[in-house]
């Protein structure tokens, strides 16, 4: 896969196999350490098939690299993902086909799918859908560094939102800089605004306290946010008057707990010890939500950055697993990164799965 992580969806489209799709087929799943999936005895030469763009038509494995992929896939445990089921001909309306995972094989990571045809035949398209899963001690630790810890491919997700009119939140944290309006977190206007906007005129900004909202649960709880990014780019007449932060270190609060109204994430502090064995343990996480970046004003198009550094980042030192950003009075904004040390591992995947749309969570693996 693109990205590790729980598999809750597979869709597969046989969209142009009118005659011969595979009749049949079955999706097994496990997961292969880095040294098992990069050496070359596992699967020899597939790395210099997918640099160059994959396979050739015409073409069929040899004796000897079948040998090697059968000898391969006895050395892992693999998980029955969809079990052997019919796939329709590839006619428009019959050829998209989605299977949901089975309930009790979510919460496995997954790094690598086997695809099995029988007897043979075709597909145009196996996509995965899940919730990206990366491993702290291996992957994000070995690092070294601060991260964006609220990018997908690091394990953010966007888990709820005040109103997802034109986007949901999980495109906030997509790679890159967006491509278009509809590729980031736009909110609908809000029918109540006032006709004439009044200034507060110890702030300069809005007095109205119309607004929006959006939950971002990290990928690890950071031990220090070192730098926030706020991009409004594609936003040139539609970006919000100003943005305010805010967080909260809450790793085992279901989602259905944060983003309750009035919510204050007043919990009882945890011991940092409970999560990783190296924090001293006198240390605790912070019991309510506190602000991360003071309400500031937006430009259109532009990326806005908080550094520590310039003292633009509040509660500096306290630890972050969930952020919420709060738009005044609407509007969009392409991404958000959040930057800081990994330092240890979230909880509650499992209230995660249970989801439904609000934040858009799932991503494809």
């Amino acid at each position: 896969l693109g990205l590790p992580g729980r598999v809750l969806g597979i869709s597969v489209d046989t969209a142009f196999f009118t005659g011969n799709q595979a009749p049949r087929i079955s999706v097994l799943a496990a997961e292969l350490s880095p040294s098992m999936a990069q050496g070359d005895h596992w699967l020899p030469g597939a790395a210099e098939r997918v640099a160059a763009g994959g396979g050739q038509r015409g073409t069929a494995a040899t004796n000897q690299e079948i040998t090697a992929v059968e000898e391969a896939l006895r050395q892992v445990e693999w998980h029955e993902l969809l079990p052997t089921t019919e796939l329709r001909p590839g006619y428009p309306g019959t050829s998209l086909h989605f299977f949901p995972t089975p309930r009790n094989l979510p919460l496995q990571r997954v790094t690598h799918l086997r695809l099995n045809y029988f007897p043979d035949g075709g597909v145009a398209r196996l996509r995965v859908w899940g919730l990206v899963s990366r491993d702290l001690q291996g992957e994000l630790l070995v690092a070294g560094k601060a991260l964006d810890m609220a990018a997908v491919e690091n394990g953010g997700r966007g888990i709820a939102c005040s109103n997802q009119h034109y986007g949901v939140p999980r495109n906030l944290l997509q790679p890159g800089r967006g491509v278009d309006m509809g590729d980031g977190w736009e909110t609908a206007r809000h029918p109540h605004r006032p006709p004439v906007v009044a200034i507060d005129p110890a702030t300069g900004l809005s007095a109205s306290d119309l607004s929006d909202w959006c939950i971002i649960r990290l990928g690890a709880v950071i031990r220090s946010v070192e730098e926030v990014r706020l991009d409004t780019r594609h936003f040139k007449g539609n970006f919000p008057e100003s943005v305010l932060v805010e967080a909260a270190c809450a790793p085992d609060a279901s989602t259905a707990t944060v983003a309750s109204p009035g919510f204050e994430w007043s919990f009882a502090p945890q011991p940092l010890s409970k999560f990783t064995a190296t924090a001293p343990p006198t240390e605790v996480f912070p019991a309510r939500r506190f602000p991360l970046v003071e309400r500031s004003r937006c430009k259109p198009d532009h990326e806005h950055v908080f550094r520590v550094t310039e003292g633009k980042i509040l509660g500096a030192g306290k630890p972050v697993s969930h952020v919420r950003m709060t738009i005044f009075p609407d509007g969009g904004i392409m991404r958000v990164r959040v930057i800081g040390m990994p330092m240890a591992p979230m909880g509650n995947d499992e209230a995660l799965l249970g989801m439904s749309g609000g934040g858009g969570a799932m991503s494809r693996l």
